[in-house]
């Protein structure tokens, strides 16, 4: 063709699918039937790479909700455990300083460690008197 030559509409839209899908436009089809057939083979092939695009991304976006909300899971936990370790140390330093508090024959009974609120009898002390309590 020409350098004078003007476009129709059909080729202009044909220059622009092919340019836009990145098909190229050197070997190209004469007849109206086939520009349109190879534009809707080029758009085709176009959807079809493009639409498991979506897919993909939200899958990992989904993965990515549920591996946040399982790091939260397992820090907040770890957070629970850490607290419970520390009541427990506590408990344990107050029955200990109890124990060595008390005078002569008291009971001393250890709190609930369990946390389940059962009396099963726990630990208890029998502090022998000490030695000076039996002098006076």
């Amino acid at each position: 063709q020409g350098s004078n030559h003007t476009w129709t509409f059909v080729e202009s839209f044909w220059w622009g699918l092919m340019t836009l899908t990145t098909v190229g436009y050197d070997l190209s089809p004469e007849t109206l039937l086939g520009k349109i057939i190879g534009g809707f083979c080029a758009l085709s092939g176009v959807f079809i790479l493009t639409l498991p695009i979506p897919i993909v991304v939200n899958s990992f976006a989904q993965y990515y909700k549920n591996r946040m909300w399982r790091n939260e899971v397992s820090m907040r936990k770890r957070e629970r455990m850490r607290q419970q370790a520390l009541e427990l140390r506590q408990m344990q330093k107050l029955f200990l300083l109890k124990t060595m508090a008390s005078p002569g024959n008291i009971v001393v009974e250890q709190p609930d460690l369990t946390g389940n609120g059962k009396k099963d009898g726990g630990t208890r002390i029998h502090q022998p008197t000490s030695k000076l309590s039996r002098i006076l």
